[in-house]
């Protein structure tokens, strides 16, 4: 008898069970479906937004000078040390020029005495010759380049053939009076060796300005404002043009590169504002600018991206900021205040790539409003559509209704 009751009570409790379930069916069947929160946060806004490209970049010098010794040699000093300032034209060291000086004084002595002879000759001999010879020589020349000159704006519709025809008179004339001139020269002995002195006068100075060029060059100067960052000589030792002398940096010049990728270069133009960051210049945010953009590209191995390379140019000099140290840079290519803005998440993409953001509306159903985005900022979009007003609130779901379940 009890195990009847304990099975007739399992069949009530059952059957209790299915009639409840029953009826919840039935009501969640009858009732609305109830309506997903409004993203609080997703409005249309009116904003300041600020596009931004971030990058890391590699300070370089600007300005750097390998300093060399055109020839071989023993170095006699060296004036600087490493890391000295040093300013353009100031010496760095001397090669040894004894033997350079010893033909120098030689040059001179005989320049002299080269002199000497002609005085002698132009008292015992036919100056007049020589003169006419001289005079003779620049008339043809003279004449020469005139009549070319004639010819050229002749070709150019800009001189008459009777203008080319006298011109090309007179330099005939003129050559034939030079020729006269050189016979009578050749005639007349002394003159002759007048013009003979002089000429070897000439080389003379060539040789002699030779040698003070060659000389000079000892003295091993920098030729920027710098610092001193390698010396590959000593005093005393010889010295082989196979490598440099001094390397100069003019860290006062320094600049950084960054390469920006090709989907976002055209976004980069000069005189954009550059923040500039670092672990060598910890807390503190530099300024910089944007001063060149490389007509080239490269693309590194394994990438999928073409890049392009942009100077930037340090608006206040930062000593600590050494060539190959690494910088994070902060790019500023676009500003737009009192933009139409909406938060990124809130622009989505249709198959076909089109951009649409939802507008909630107030019976809990939604719209589609097509988009077309303007400045990214990190944040928000700038909507250049008019089809949305500030305030208006934005939903990722569609056609959600807003009627409330039932009590």
């Amino acid at each position: 008898m009890a195990g009847k009751k304990k099975i007739i009570i399992g069949v009530a409790v059952v059957a209790l069970i299915v009639a409840f379930a029953g009826v919840n069916f039935m009501k969640s069947k009858e009732a609305p479906k109830v309506a997903m929160p409004i993203e609080s946060d997703l409005k249309v806004e009116s904003r300041t937004i600020e596009s931004k490209i971030y990058v890391n970049g590699v300070v370089v010098t600007d300005e750097e000078r390998k300093i060399n010794y055109d020839g071989t040699g023993v170095v006699d000093e060296v004036y600087v040390e490493l890391g000295d300032l040093v300013k353009k034209d100031q010496l760095l060291a001397k090669i040894n020029s004894d033997d350079l000086e010893h033909q120098l004084k030689t040059a001179r002595i005989n320049l002299e005495m080269e002199e000497a002879r002609l005085a002698d000759l132009e008292k015992s001999g036919n100056t007049s010759a020589v003169s006419a010879y001289r005079n003779a020589e620049i008339s043809y020349n003279d004449a020469k380049k005139s009549y070319e000159n004639t010819k050229e704006l002749f070709n150019q519709g800009a001189a008459s053939q009777s203008e080319v025809d006298r011109t090309k008179s007179a330099m005939e004339q003129a050559k034939s009076n030079y020729s006269s001139q050189a016979s009578a020269l050749k005639k007349a002995e002394s003159g002759l060796n007048i013009m003979l002195q002089e000429k070897a006068i000439e080389l003379q100075k060539l040789n002699l300005d030779k040698l003070e060029r060659a000389l000079e060059k000892t003295n091993i100067r920098s030729t920027i404002d710098g610092t001193i960052t390698q010396i590959n000589v000593r005093s005393g030792e010889a010295f082989e043009r196979a490598s440099h002398m001094f390397y100069v940096e003019n860290f006062m010049k320094n600049v950084i590169k960054a390469n920006i990728s090709e989907s976002e270069i055209n976004t980069v133009s000069i005189g954009q504002t550059v923040e500039i960051t670092g672990r060598s210049i910890k807390g503190e945010r530099l300024a910089g600018t944007v001063t060149a953009i490389e007509p080239g590209t490269t693309k590194p191995q394994g990438s999928n991206q073409a890049y392009v390379q942009i100077t930037i140019a340090l608006d206040q000099i930062k000593e600590t900021l050494r060539p190959d140290f690494a910088v994070n840079l902060v790019v500023q290519t676009g500003i737009e205040e009192n933009a139409m803005a909406v938060p990124f998440e809130a622009v989505l993409n249709d198959k076909d790539g089109n951009k649409y953001v939802l507008v909630q509306q107030e019976d809990g159903t939604t719209k589609r409003v097509d988009v077309i985005v303007g400045l990214e900022g990190d944040l928000y979009v700038q909507i250049l559509t008019e089809d949305l007003a500030e305030g208006d609130p934005l939903t990722l779901t569609e056609n959600v209704p807003a009627v409330p379940p039932a009590q």
